[in-house]
């Protein structure tokens, strides 16, 4: 998915958009090169839809 950086006072933020129909559960494998050293996270989202009273 692409990612655009979002920056916003001494914060930045690195964002990516997708569709989902729900229900559904996305996994995530992230790899990241900070400064020379390999990072690796791996989390699953549970997407549902929103039900209204």
């Amino acid at each position: 998915m692409p990612i655009r950086e979002v920056r916003e006072g001494d914060s930045v933020y690195y964002l990516g958009e997708f569709q989902v129909t729900t229900p559904d559960t996305l996994r995530f494998l992230v790899n990241a090169n900070v400064m020379g050293k390999v990072m690796k996270n791996e989390f699953a989202r549970e997407f549902h839809s929103a039900q209204t009273p």
